[in-house]
């Protein structure tokens, strides 16, 4: 196996992770920072859009170290650390959740 295709059958456990990350990254920066921060005219349709672009960031890792988890091949480290990344998605899923809740419930430039 080449050294490239070596680096990426390592990383694939950890997709989850870093791709809810990023998915994460993006609701938040776009989405809460532009709403709450700068009092840019975001309403809660600009963050729900924002929302879905971060879900499918996040769900694109999750399916790859979801696939991780079936395989009977695989070593026990790799499947801890594929479940481990699911966890953490999950986790960062529901924290692109509040910033959308949030735009709904609190007004613009509050504060």
């Amino acid at each position: 196996m080449s050294g490239r295709r070596q680096a990426v059958a390592e990383f694939l456990p950890w997709a989850g992770l870093a791709a809810s990350f990023a998915g994460l990254a993006v609701v938040h920066q776009w989405g809460s920072d532009g709403s709450f921060d700068s009092c840019i005219d975001h309403g809660f349709g600009r963050i729900a859009v924002y929302l879905l672009l971060g879900m499918l960031i996040g769900a694109s890792g999750v399916i790859v170290s979801a696939r991780l988890l079936g395989r009977d091949a695989e070593s026990r480290p790799r499947r801890f650390v594929a479940s481990l990344s699911l966890g953490a998605a999950a986790l960062f899923a529901m924290a692109m959740l509040l910033p959308t809740i949030a735009s709904a419930l609190i007004p613009r430039c509050f504060g």
